[in-house]
């Protein structure tokens, strides 16, 4: 028999060394104010991209997304971050369901975060699959062909990039910890 594996959406996931970057978000936090993308309640801020307090960190980015272009093997132009920005959940924040538009990868770097502070879960993109959501006594929806949602838990120093026309959501901060994170979009650039 043979198999065909199509329609795969591939994820990524490295790791960075956040020393420091918590005070920095905690900084821009408090002197700057949030704005409303898709955060309910929490923090978020605006396009940080020429803050020079982000510029390593836009680096070592560029740096693993430069492993994860060779990986796909696409485009001639250089795969480089477009726009970053913080957000801190706190307590009972969540993020909406959204995807990044004009982006062709977007990612999160985990800057603080625990086992409760609240998952990315990835919605599967094949509307189709949806059907057999009720059948669900029938069909295992852990086998990565049937699942409907992928989650991620948080820790920190964890990076992840993923397509972003995938749709995702960060479920609720259940913790009575803050989670910080550092969120990017990434085009090509000729």
């Amino acid at each position: 028999m043979i198999t065909h594996n199509i329609f795969p959406t591939k994820m990524y996931e490295d790791t960075i060394d956040v020393e420091g970057l918590e005070g920095i978000i905690t900084s821009i936090a408090k002197n700057t104010p949030t704005v409303s993308v898709s955060n309910v309640k929490g923090y978020q801020s605006k396009n940080l991209f020429h803050d020079e307090n982000m510029q390593n960190v836009i680096k070592d980015i560029n740096e693993i997304a430069l492993l994860v272009k060779n990986f796909l093997g696409v485009g001639d132009g250089l795969l480089t971050v477009s726009q970053l920005w913080v957000n801190v959940n706190t307590k009972g924040s969540y993020n909406r369901s959204h995807i990044h538009p004009g982006a062709f990868l977007s990612g999160c770097l985990y800057v603080k975060a625990n086992d409760d502070t609240g998952v990315i879960s990835f919605t599967d993109p094949r509307i189709g699959l949806r059907m057999h959501e009720m059948s669900f006594q029938t069909i295992p929806f852990n086998e990565p062909h049937n699942m409907v949602s992928y989650e991620i838990t948080p820790k920190e120093g964890k990076i992840i990039f993923f397509p972003a026309w995938l749709t995702h959501e960060v479920l609720s901060n259940e913790s009575d910890e803050d989670r910080m994170s550092i969120s990017f979009n990434m085009r090509f650039v000729q």
